[in-house]
C-alpha cells in the first residue's frame, strides 16, 4: 500500500506500517495537504512509466472538529470507475470548512463529512480490500 500525506511517498508492506500510516493520515493535522492512498501490486510511484493503480482514496480530515471527507477515484477501466464522495444523513450541525486540496478551492459540502472513527475504518477497509469501502454511503462527486 502506498500513501501521499503532507505531499510524501509513503509505503507499507505489513499490517503495522499500514496502522502507522492511516493513523497519521486521519488523526495528525495536515493544514495544506489531503492525503492520498493506493494499494496496488507494487509500491505506488515505483518504476519509469506512467501507470498508474486501479483506484485512489483521497481523505482530508479536520482532527480538531473531528471530521473528515473521502474522496473515491475509480480509473477508467478499473472495476470501480468513477469519482465518489462519501456522504451522510446526518452532516454536523456546524460543519467544519474541510478543504479538498490546497490546489482546489473546492470545500467537502457538509453532507460529505463523517467521524473520524468512521474515515479511519474506511481507511483500514480499502487497504485490505482495495476497494471502494462499504462501511460507508456514497454520492457522485466531482473529479479532480
Amino acid at each position: 500500500m502506498s500513501a501521499v500525506i503532507d505531499k510524501t511517498v509513503r509505503h507499507a508492506y505489513t499490517a503495522g506500517e499500514c496502522t502507522e500510516l492511516v493513523r497519521a493520515a486521519v488523526r495528525d493535522v495536515h493544514l495544506d495537504f489531503s492525503s492520498k492512498f493506493y494499494v496496488w501490486d507494487r509500491p505506488c510511484g515505483d518504476g519509469d512509466n506512467d501507470e498508474l493503480p486501479p483506484s485512489q482514496l483521497r481523505i482530508a480530515t479536520d482532527p480538531v472538529a473531528g471530521y473528515g471527507a473521502l474522496n473515491w477515484a475509480g480509473f477508467e477501466g478499473s472495476e470501480d470507475d468513477g469519482c465518489f464522495d462519501s456522504c451522510t444523513e446526518s452532516p454536523p450541525a456546524n460543519p467544519p470548512r474541510i478543504r479538498f486540496d490546497i490546489q482546489s478551492d473546492y470545500y467537502f459540502p457538509a453532507d460529505t463529512l463523517l467521524p473520524l472513527d468512521v474515515i479511519q475504518d474506511a481507511l483500514f477497509e480499502y487497504c485490505r480490500t482495495g476497494r471502494r469501502p462499504s462501511n460507508v454511503q456514497w454520492q457522485e462527486g466531482p473529479y479532480y
